[in-house]
């Protein structure tokens, strides 16, 4: 990916090399010696220290709290007077905090000068004037980023929401990369045949230490133009992020995370990597051998529980489909392509669309709208293709929600329940959500 650097190309920081981030050689300035942008300048530092009543032979407030004290912990005093905590008494252990990441330096994460504990970070994500300073820098997003989602699959942050997670998906973009995290050493495809094809990747089986693992990398050629290009590259940034936020959900593919190749020079393609699964998707569940009408009825059942608990985690899949859904050797299943997902703002209103089946012939359904609404009608499809084998693309979608036409409800003639309930997803007097929709499909829970 263009934008996406490798973990040996990340920048400098002093969670990697903190003692040539922190004294690099100096500058020399018609004369003067001037700090290196990387060396902290020690001097201001104790004397704000100075100002804060610590003197020498106390306990300083790095040992004491290990955070700003009340006087500094509001949002506007935060990143400033946290960033200004070191000088020489404390660098041997703010090494050891740089050096042990989520170790035994306390509930610290503190990256080039900058501390933030999980209080601070939650605080600096709710102030949305407080944040932009850090959204208008690229290194401080970094750091701000790669604080997020460590307390995040740590579980210092409380449950995954809306908030956290669009302000994870901008401070990526504005640092041109995932976070830190993410990051595991590359692993060989070159080579290897692709074992699945998609529209936008494709999918190699390797295998990583002793356990076969689904490589995904975004499909590269010389001629593409930059706008495709660019948004393949977002899609691989969106799915991946999406992808190490939900990590410890058992209803997503597992994520084990992310590495860049370069084809050509400049260049470079993000790889996703995640477990494999040998059942391989519903789509060739459903060509095995037939399915019975209760195979297929719990298996809708399965997925749209799986839906539902998406849309509460504040994602909304916009591609959910048969091909999509993998199925685990203990029969679970388990959503992937995250690729075009996006974040459900809370309290925002589900929109809706009206297409005229005659001017907008190949409307693509996906481009009306998307979010919670569009999993829905396409939740419906998917029931549509399990019961009858036809597969209905967008296109079909979008003529479908707009005419208001049901008529390829007529090739159901079983299952009377299940039909109602496609027909309540392709409705649009009737806005339909993913947990009606398990209500609907189990009355008795």
């Amino acid at each position: 990916m263009g934008n996406v650097m490798s973990r040996s190309c990340l920048p400098e920081c002093s969670l990697c090399i903190p003692k040539r981030r922190r004294t690099g050689p100096s500058k020399e300035v018609e004369g003067e010696t001037e700090p290196d942008e990387g060396v902290l300048d020690t001097a201001k530092i104790q004397g704000e220290r100075d100002q804060d009543n610590t003197s020498p032979g106390t306990t300083s407030l790095v040992d004491k709290e290990r955070r700003a004290p009340s006087s500094a912990r509001t949002p506007a005093n935060i990143s400033s007077y946290l960033s200004s905590m070191a000088s020489k008494e404390d660098d041997h252990r703010k090494e050891e905090s740089l050096c042990n990441v989520g170790g035994t330096a306390g509930d610290n994460c503190s990256t080039s000068g900058f501390f933030y504990d999980p209080s601070d970070t939650l605080r600096l994500i709710s102030s949305d004037i407080e944040i932009q300073p850090i959204l208008r820098a690229p290194y401080k997003a970094s750091i701000l980023m790669d604080t997020i989602y460590k307390y995040l699959i740590e579980g210092k942050l409380g449950d995954l929401d809306a908030k956290i997670l669009t302000t994870l998906s901008e401070l990526s973009r504005i640092a041109g990369r995932l976070p830190s995290g993410m990051y595991i050493e590359p692993l060989v495809i070159d080579g290897l045949d692709r074992s699945v094809e998609t529209g936008y990747s494709d999918i190699y089986k390797v295998v990583r230490e002793g356990i076969p693992v689904a490589v995904k990398q975004g499909r590269f050629a010389i001629q593409e133009g930059e706008k495709h290009r660019e948004e393949r590259d977002a899609r691989g940034m969106r799915e991946a992020l999406f992808l190490g936020c939900l990590r410890d959900c058992a209803f997503i593919v597992p994520f084990i995370g992310v590495f860049d190749t370069r084809p050509v020079d400049h260049w470079s393609l993000l790889n996703i990597v995640t477990s494999w699964q040998n059942n391989g998707s519903v789509s060739n569940w459903t060509k095995t051998k037939p399915r019975t009408l209760d195979e297929i009825r719990g298996m809708i059942v399965k997925i749209a529980m799986a839906m539902r608990d998406l849309h509460a985690r504040g994602i909304a899949h916009n591609d959910i489909a048969t091909r999509n859904v993998l199925l685990g050797v203990d029969g679970r299943i388990m959503l992937c392509d995250l690729g075009l997902a996006s974040i459900i703002s809370p309290g925002e209103p589900t929109p809706s669309i009206t297409v005229n089946p005659v001017e907008d012939e190949e409307v693509e359904l996906a481009k009306c709208f998307e979010g919670p609404q569009l999993d829905v009608i396409m939740f419906g499809a998917l029931c549509y293709e399990l019961l009858t084998g036809i597969y209905l693309d967008q296109r079909h979608l979008a003529l479908i929600y707009g005419g208001g036409s049901l008529k390829h409800l007529e090739a159901i003639d079983k299952a009377n329940d299940l039909r109602d309930i496609i027909g309540r997803c392709w409705t649009t007097s009737v806005l339909t959500s993913m947990a009606d929709i398990v209500a609907l499909l189990t009355p008795g829970n």
